[in-house]
């Protein structure tokens, strides 16, 4: 990037910040809601069409370079209001900074170089106010996918926008693949070819096309890919992982295509691409995007995912901000060294020892479910068995599960066996009684119990179904609605029937929903929902058996 260095005041959560030493790869990590996003927006006001508001201040601070030196000091003057040659004069102030503001319409420089006016002689003052105005941030095209976001069937027309939470992928895959100005091969081919390159060996699509289906309300184009083995398959039906890396490849590939420019130009704000997608799917899909840097692209990733690191540890082309905060003010960090990133790594909840020398690993699907699982053992041992001192919580993410090939699905397993003593817990996932379990859960408590590894798969759908529909109704100050809250409904449904909108905040932020209705609830409240006291009780017990405790 041309600009060294992005201070940011009054916005938001930033007091007075800096992002400096930019690189290809710029990788934002913190803990949720502390303004990880926020960074992203900052890049859209100076690159993009956000608009910069009254009270927030943008500072940019870009190296002088030897072109713009020749544009204010001409190689072909000499003499005149400087001795000898100009440029000869002028290259002296080449890699010197310069720091103007950011505004919505133009740029106002704010400070002078590195050299200051003390050693700048009078007579040359106008030399420094050419390069004033000849200043300029090299044009960029930011475009941005969302932490949520999600790909559909959609009616066909020849827009050709893809909007930041998925609307358009669909459209713009079929008008590739059937308008003749555009280059199918960029879909069937190259896009393609990527797509199996970042799936791996287990899994090889062997087309992409799109086809029209009948709605309720309309007639829709949908995405589907023929899998080698096993016929075709429609991408609504498929997981969240790979509707990702297909957002990835569209942004990456078909986009500059469309709008006629090289990926060189453009800067890709990417929130949480680590979201339902397995290790394995993380690493070559990072190792993709570090693959376009060599064509010049640049990211601002953001994420909590420990993958991220560890994929690019080694890599020149990435710098790492880490956002914390001290004393209520929003900091960030460039981290240079490991100590700085072991701070990191305490953020994403991961510890060096979780694995091998933990008393024993609880795996669980996410973030709200260890907040679950933390405050029952709490409840049920009166406070004594704590994370961290009796048992360590590990993250598998547990969506990915009916996504995993052959080979990853053997990885973690070998992974879970890793401690032998270990606590597998599964959402259920069934929609009605009757429902089963997929292939790989059913693989996973099969190997479980062949090592006598205790496995807990939730009697409802997901693990909030586990809170009693009471305790929901109190929360929400709903105590007379008549709504019931089923073993195998979405908790989302039920909770927009108590409060419209809320569903849709439960699903941004579960963990703080987790924590907030455990706050105002004891053991009295969920110890006789379905099977979960006596299955709370064999994890306590498992527990006490590894920590030795009678």
């Amino acid at each position: 990037m041309d600009i060294e260095k992005i201070q940011v005041i009054d916005y938001k959560c930033f007091q007075n910040v800096e992002l400096g030493c930019l690189k290809p790869i710029n990788i934002i990590i913190g803990k949720n809601n502390i303004g990880k996003s926020s960074i992203l927006d900052i890049l859209e006001m100076i690159y993009g069409s956000k608009t910069i508001g009254t009270k927030e201040r943008i500072f940019l601070t870009k190296i002088i370079s030897d072109d713009l030196v020749k544009s204010v000091f001409d190689p072909s003057i000499y003499n005149g209001s400087i001795n000898g040659n100009h440029y000869e004069y002028g290259k002296q102030f080449i890699g010197k900074t310069i720091t103007f503001q950011k505004l919505n319409k133009k740029n106002q420089v704010v400070s002078d170089f590195e050299l200051y006016n003390k050693e700048l002689p009078i007579e040359h003052i106008s030399k420094w106010s050419t390069i004033s105005e000849k200043v300029k941030i090299e044009p960029k095209i930011t475009k941005r996918i969302l932490a949520e976001r999600n790909i559909f069937p959609e009616s066909n027309d020849n827009i050709m926008e893809v909007d930041s939470n998925g609307n358009g992928v669909t459209r713009i895959i079929t008008n590739f693949l059937n308008r003749n100005q555009y280059d199918e091969s960029l879909v069937r081919d190259k896009l393609l070819s990527k797509l199996n390159d970042i799936m791996g060996e287990d899994i090889t699509f062997t087309e992409i096309i799109t086809q029209q289906i009948d709605t309720e309300s309309s007639t829709k184009w949908e995405i589907f890919l023929r899998e080698e083995g096993k016929g075709r398959i429609a991408l609504s039906n498929s997981g969240s992982g790979l509707k990702t890396i297909l957002m990835v490849l569209v942004y990456t590939i078909l986009i500059p295509s469309v709008e006629g420019k090289n990926i060189s130009n453009y800067i890709f704000l990417f929130e949480e691409l680590e979201n339902n997608l397995h290790p394995s799917l993380q690493r070559r899909l990072l190792k993709y995007l570090e693959e376009l840097t060599n064509d010049g692209a640049i990211f601002f990733l953001t994420t909590h995912s420990n993958v991220t690191l560890d994929a690019y540890q080694n890599s020149d082309l990435i710098n790492i901000f880490h956002l914390q905060k001290d004393n209520n003010e929003v900091i960030i960090h460039n981290i240079t060294n490991k100590i700085q990133k072991n701070s990191i790594l305490n953020d994403l909840g991961v510890k060096a020892s979780d694995l091998l020398q933990s008393n024993g690993i609880i795996w669980v699907e996410g973030p709200s479910d260890r907040i679950y699982i933390n405050k029952w053992l709490e409840m049920i041992s009166l406070g004594e068995l704590r994370e961290g001192k009796d048992y360590q919580c590990v993250f598998y993410g547990g969506r990915l599960l009916s996504h995993l090939s052959l080979k990853e699905e053997e990885e973690l397993i070998n992974l879970m066996n890793v401690n032998r003593h270990a606590i597998i817990i599964l959402d259920s996932d069934k929609k009605n009684i009757n429902s089963s379990l997929n292939k790989t859960k059913k693989r996973l408590l099969y190997e479980a119990k062949k090592n006598g590894i205790l496995i807990w798969v939730t009697k409802g759908r997901e693990i909030e179904n586990y809170i009693p529909e009471k305790l929901l109704k109190k929360y929400y100050g709903r105590e007379k609605c008549r709504a019931k809250f089923g073993r195998f409904q979405n908790i989302e449904e039920f909770i927009d029937k108590l409060k419209n909108g809320e569903g849709n905040k439960f699903l941004r932020d579960k963990t703080e929903f987790a924590r907030n209705i455990l706050n105002e609830s004891n053991w009295e409240d969920f110890k006789d929902v379905y099977d979960l006291g006596k299955t709370v009780e064999k994890v306590e017990n498992e527990i006490l058996s590894w920590n030795y405790i009678d």
